[in-house]
């Protein structure tokens, strides 16, 4: 497709004047150094009616969805992020059924990759060949590319919303607001690992010390049945009600309540390791705790439970960019004067 084609067919600036004052807003980010082609399109609506310094009721509301996704730029060897997630998938299928008699090879769609055949006293022999993710697909942006147990979780919220509602009477002022997001993504192919391959002790003989070379054989999640991929699954949707109480005292003396989080509460998704309070999920908190790993039924009996899962809570506010917990009901006063 030439460029003039393209240009054609990517969403402009656009806004509408409506009634109670809406705007539409659509636009495309272009390519970025980092990605083969980032692309990212929304709407933003902020609609108002009435006005917050008269008395009488007004409201404001204000919307925006965005959908981004990535393509990932090949590196100099021809290979990008993806294969490096198809080189954990390939060495899994090299112990399963899929790769008997397999020979080792460099194509990088092969589903047993350099590896070829390892079936020989593999515990994994019954089980079918994963197949590989597509290197030229679409994916979820995420800030960090996954490693193992550790960069499961994008960034992209799809729907946000705030609601305020203002009613004034002279001095007095209420306002409530309503805020709500539908939460980002998270899934990484590389979440869940092998229970069996003695990395602690390598010298122990165990069946995979070669190929490993001290790697974790990362296998697919148990409660899935596959490798995770990017972006599939949801983080909580959330919502938040406040409160803002204003007074004014005096022409020089304005006194405020604030009352934060009087409902705070994240909707979770249905998932195994979903847990009421927790509001973003994603590898094991701080990244460096490993699963129990193996089966479902191993995780459960030989591990603690905060480790028997491939995901978790995930606190890391400046990852995340907001509260990964259900925040208690906080009250502040502020009583203001004008000199």
């Amino acid at each position: 497709m030439t460029k003039r084609a393209l240009a054609a067919r990517r969403p402009k600036f656009q806004s509408a004047a409506i009634p109670a004052r809406v705007g539409l807003t659509t636009r495309a980010k272009p390519k970025s150094a980092a990605a083969r082609e980032t692309w990212s399109d929304g709407v933003e609506v902020a609609i108002q009616k009435g006005s917050f310094t008269r008395d009488g009721w007004a409201a404001s509301l204000a919307y925006t969805y965005t959908h981004s996704q990535i393509k990932y730029n090949d590196f100099a060897n021809g290979r990008n992020v993806i294969n490096l997630m198809n080189n954990y998938v390939q060495l899994y299928n090299s112990y399963t059924s899929g790769c008997v008699g397999a020979v080792p090879s460099n194509n990088p769609a092969a589903p047993c990759g350099v590896f070829g055949d390892q079936t020989s006293g593999s515990p994994y022999i019954s089980a079918k060949a994963q197949p590989l993710f597509d290197p030229n697909a679409w994916y979820a942006p995420y800030d960090l590319i996954p490693v193992p147990w550790a960069a499961g979780n994008g960034y992209e919220v799809p729907n946000t919303a705030t609601l305020l509602i203002n009613y004034k009477s002279g001095p007095l002022t209420i306002t409530p607001s309503f805020i709500y997001s539908s939460g980002s993504v998270y899934g990484s192919p590389l979440s869940w690992n092998d229970d069996i391959t003695g990395l602690e002790h390598p010298s122990t003989g165990t069946i995979f010390p070669n190929q490993l070379a001290g790697n974790p054989l990362m296998i697919p999640d148990p409660y899935t049945g596959k490798f995770d991929g990017f972006g599939d699954f949801k983080q909580p949707s959330r919502y938040t009600l406040n409160m803002q109480l204003g007074y004014q005292v005096s022409a020089r003396t304005h006194a405020q309540l604030t009352v934060s989080n009087i409902i705070d509460r994240c909707v979770q998704r249905g998932y195994a390791w979903d847990y009421s309070n927790i509001c973003a999920y994603s590898t094991l908190p701080s990244s460096f705790l490993t699963p129990t790993g193996g089966t479902v039924a191993n995780a459960h009996a030989n591990g603690p439970i905060q480790l028997a899962y491939p995901y978790a809570m995930w606190l890391n506010n400046n990852n995340t960019g907001f509260v990964g917990v259900k925040l208690p009901i906080e009250a502040t006063f502020e009583l203001q004067f004008k000199m």
